[in-house]
């Protein structure tokens, strides 16, 4: 029996044509974003826990860098008392009298004392109380 209907509409009015649905991309995993996120994270602390160390460690090389300073003033110092003519004027000041048959001898800087002969350095050089 032919249908006194065109063709193109539906047999049934209750039923719709629907556009096809596309496919999504595949979703990446919530646990790869997880992880990802993680390692991100990481890398940051590593980084932050870095730059704080580095500035810890140039505070640290500043102070030995001061430290040093102060040694080799403290030594400079130190090396300015021994000198005999410096040794010459306290005594004079004192009312001294150099004898005339000592006579004082200057060591060449190339020679080294030995080790028996070492006098320790002092910890803490004052201009005061000679």
């Amino acid at each position: 029996m032919p249908s006194s209907e065109p063709p193109d509409t539906p047999v049934r009015p209750d039923l719709r044509v629907v556009a096809q649905r596309r496919t999504p991309r595949r979703a990446m995993p919530k646990s790869w974003i997880v992880t990802i996120a993680t390692f991100v994270v990481a890398v940051l602390v590593m980084y932050v826990h870095t730059v704080v160390e580095e500035a810890r460690l140039n505070r640290v090389k500043r102070d030995i860098d001061l430290l040093r300073e102060e040694v080799v003033k403290d030594r400079m110092v130190y090396e300015n008392l021994r000198n005999p003519a410096q040794i010459d004027r306290k005594a004079m000041g004192l009312g001294m009298k150099q004898p005339h048959d000592v006579v004082y001898i200057t060591k060449p800087v190339t020679v080294k004392p030995s080790a028996g002969n070492r006098i320790p350095l002092p910890q803490a050089v004052t201009h005061e109380g000679f």
